[in-house]
Formats: C-alpha cells, structure tokens, sequence
C-alpha cells in the first residue's frame, strides 16, 4: 500500500507550503504513526506501490528546461555571462518563465472527500485509483500567476515561405 503524506492543519507554513501539498510517497513497510506524523494528513492507496504513485504524479509536472539570453552577436565570442531563466511549457506548448519553484511541486488540495475515500477502496482496481489521483492533484507550478508569464521570445515560430 502506497501513503501519501501531505500538508495538513497543523504543519501549513504561510509562503512555504499550503494545505494538500505532498511532502512525501512512502510504502506500507514504513510506520507514519508516529507523533512526528500526527499533524500531517495521509491518503493511502492500498494495491499500488510508492513507485508506481509516484511515477503517476510526476507525468503531471511540466516539462522545464533552462534557457538562455546573452547580447553577444551570433557565432562571435564575448565575455559578457548570459542571462540564465529556468521555463516550463504549459498545456498549449508555450515556454514560460518559471520565476517561484513551491517547495512541494504536487498539491492533493483539490482532491475531494470522495475520491480519497475511493483512494483507498480496495474493490477498485490500482489503475482506477491512480487515474483518479492523477485527475484531481495538480502540479502547482501551474496555480502560481508569476509562473504564467509567457517567454514570448521562446515561442515565436519561424514561419517558411513557399518558393
């Protein structure tokens, strides 16, 4: 059995994470009962291995790469450092800035009452459960309006005319 351990009431630090962001994926061979564990909210999804739920999570995440500007003319040496801005590509395929990476980049926030109790309902298959997980939780790099802005210069396409 898969356990998802997430921010909850007692462990939500303002500007650093939010309530349902997922801190960490463990296996059912380690003990969350601790008291170091009380304050944090955990779903589990029995049939399905830590692995496989995190594998599931991580198709959410955007691609990101590093991208790079720099006022050297083309194909001639400089010794002026380029700028460097790390962007992601959203769901149309535009590159954007990444200006703030959350601290936990998955949140479960939005996850209804509903689905956790179907998370952990043994009479559906691993599959139906991670296709619920992967509907209702959100990478957060997507909630965050300083994120969405476009790299205009990243997204311009070379249009071809025709002999």
């Amino acid at each position: 059995m898969a356990k998802i351990v997430c921010i909850a009431e007692g462990t939500v630090r303002p500007g650093i994470n939010a309530i349902g962001d997922v801190v960490s994926i463990h296996d059912d061979n380690v003990d969350l009962a601790g008291t170091s564990y009380t304050t944090f909210g955990i779903v589990e999804m029995p049939g399905l291995t830590a692995e496989q739920v995190r594998e599931s999570l991580k198709t959410l995440m955007p691609e990101e790469a590093m991208a790079y500007k720099t006022a050297a003319v083309a194909n001639e040496w400089s010794l002026a450092e380029p700028e460097e801005q790390r962007v992601w590509k959203d769901g149309e395929n535009l590159w954007r800035f990444l200006e703030d990476r959350p601290k936990y980049p998955i949140t479960l926030a939005d996850v209804t009452e509903a689905a956790k109790i179907s998370l952990a309902d043994y009479t559906l298959s691993a599959a139906a459960r991670l296709l619920t997980i992967e509907s209702q939780a959100k990478a957060k790099i997507l909630l965050d309006e300083k994120n969405l802005v476009e790299a205009v210069d990243l997204n311009r396409t070379i249009v071809l005319e025709p002999r």
